[in-house]
């Protein structure tokens, strides 16, 4: 991963990487978008999911600490 992350563990990572392997292999993961980062925008996740056209794992925190997500294609407008 570019960077660490907020929502995932290393462990929890390297478990979804072995699971999407076959869509992620030779792939790098980049963050594009993080509110403690870019803000709390939803036409700034929009604008950045453009940078990276095709399969995209969106990850989300909740108030309550909870983690979860999904594959999803991107741009996301």
């Amino acid at each position: 991963m570019s960077e660490p992350s907020q929502l995932m563990t290393e462990d929890t990572r390297a478990t979804l990487y072995v699971a999407l392997l076959v869509l992620s292999r030779g792939k790098k993961w980049v963050l594009l978008y993080s509110t403690w980062r870019h803000g709390i925008s939803l036409s700034t996740l929009y604008r950045r999911s453009n940078l990276s056209p095709g399969l995209s794992l969106l990850v989300v925190g909740d108030h309550k600490e909870a983690v979860f997500g999904g594959l999803v294609e991107a741009p996301l407008n």
